[in-house]
């Protein structure tokens, strides 16, 4: 149904329409004020008004079109018309059984109000009161808040068992709080201008149970009784639900000071029981200590007393070392040997040509990390298996498929046979397995002169 937008009309005219019973509502746009109302009441409208449609425009609201009216002579009605009955009507709808809720909206609220009732869903989203006259009633909302996705509807509410505990809504306190028998914030109504809008705080009609209506029914029930209520009532009602909040408040804050309490209890009990553990394991521990303590200073005796031999036969390592075939130069620095060599070269079984490889620099770690050994070709890196290949079997990071020498590499090193580890280093160079995916592509390189 489409809704249109009169500017400007002045209390005179809007005063007519209200003797006459047209209903309306106050709208704001970016450029003007003025009155909305359904194209069903137009007719009327144009009747009280003695008016006729001039010319038709659009507003920035969607279905809200803009009339300009001419007026000639304003026609006074000479007796009310009868009154129009109240309706509960969906704003928007976002649950199920949806003719149900508004039944029982429509046999439990509309006798007490006397007004319209509008019903809608914004399913999570917060809205702000609406004030036009009419009584609003907003499923899983608040006015200026989001959800909190911390908290949940209980199990149950006012004892019937709840059908949907998502995230739910906090109260604001700006209005009054419809509560159940455990004092749990069911909904919230607040008074703004001429409307009242009740917040509902959770998805009461997400799957449409008989629970769930058996909840809207009692909470429509409490939202009636706190409107009749007298302003006497009402406060000493504010006074007793002030005071039951309270006692709730203190015996939820005894709980968990209690709470508190009982922890620090328990943890300084567990704490001397953890004490008495750990004086006897670190007695344990000192007189293994002190063993261990005496051990290390009789070998470090040892050890001093060999210094000159095992430097000795680190040189001589270093000479072996300098000595395998096609090594040239060696240098040691931090943690790492690096072993530079003259050019290697390799067959390929399948041509029987000799390729060259190029000149290396092995790199040997001395604690043995990354597979103890790194191969990089100081002359060239070729495109063959990967992309810049530092030798057949060799990527271009520098390390290699090992097969067999993977565990070899890390016991030589272990054992400071660091010429034995530079020889199988270069034999693994020269040697290309044609039946290794890697090791097939040895005739990228190329074919020695």
């Amino acid at each position: 149904m489409r809704n249109f937008f009169f500017p400007a009309l002045g209390p005179e005219k809007r005063g007519l329409l209200q003797t006459a019973g047209v209903p309306f509502c106050n709208l704001d746009t970016r450029r003007e004020s003025g009155i909305v109302v359904e194209e069903g009441d137009l007719q009327r409208l144009l009747e009280v008004l003695g008016a006729v449609v001039e010319c038709q425009g659009t507003t920035e609201f969607e279905g809200i079109f803009r009339l300009s009216l001419k007026f000639g002579a304003p026609v006074v009605p000479a007796a009310p018309p009868p009154p129009r009955k109240n309706v509960a009507v969906i704003g928007g709808w976002d649950g199920q059984r949806q003719a149900d809720f508004v039944r029982l909206a429509e046999e439990i609220l509309l006798p007490v109000l006397g007004r319209d009732v509008v019903i809608d869903v914004p399913h999570g989203r917060p809205l702000k009161p609406i004030s036009d006259g009419r009584f609003y009633i907003h499923f899983w909302s608040g006015p200026d808040q989001k959800c909190d996705v911390k908290a949940s509807a209980p199990e149950r509410i006012w004892g019937i068992p709840v059908s949907c505990r998502d995230s739910n809504f906090k109260p604001t306190g700006l209005g009054v709080a419809i509560v159940d028998d455990g004092g749990w914030p069911v909904a919230e109504l607040i008074v703004v201008d001429a409307g009242e809008n009740l917040y509902i705080h959770h998805d009461l009609c997400h799957e449409g149970t008989e629970n769930e209506l058996k909840i809207w029914r009692r909470l429509l029930e409490e939202v009636v009784a706190e409107l009749r209520l007298s302003p006497e009532a009402k406060a000493l009602r504010a006074k007793k639900l002030a005071e039951e909040r309270k006692q709730r408040s203190r015996t939820n804050y005894t709980a968990e000071c209690g709470k508190r309490f009982n922890r620090t209890l328990n943890a300084t009990k567990q704490a001397i029981k953890d004490g008495h553990a750990n004086i006897e394991r670190l007695q344990v521990e000192l007189v293994r200590t002190v063993r261990e303590t005496s051990g290390a200073e009789r070998k470090l005796e040892q050890l001093e007393a060999c210094r000159g031999v095992e430097m000795e036969k680190f040189e001589r390592e270093f000479d072996r070392l300098l000595s395998v075939p096609a090594v040239r130069e060696v240098q040691a620095e931090g943690g790492l040997i690096k072993v530079f060599t003259d050019t290697l070269y390799a067959t390929d079984p399948r041509s029987g040509k000799r390729h060259e490889i190029g000149a290396f620099r092995i790199e040997i770690n001395t604690d043995g990390r990354g597979d103890g050994v790194r191969w990089f070709n100081l002359t060239r890196q070729i495109d063959a298996y990967e992309r810049g290949m530092q030798a057949p079997h060799v990527f271009h990071p520098g390390h290699a498929c090992l097969g067999n020498h993977k565990e070899v590499f890390p016991q030589l090193i272990g054992s400071y046979e660091f010429s034995i580890v530079a020889m199988l280093a270069i034999q693994f160079v020269e040697s290309a397995n044609t039946d290794d995916t890697a090791g097939r592509h040895i005739d990228r390189w190329p074919v020695a002169s």
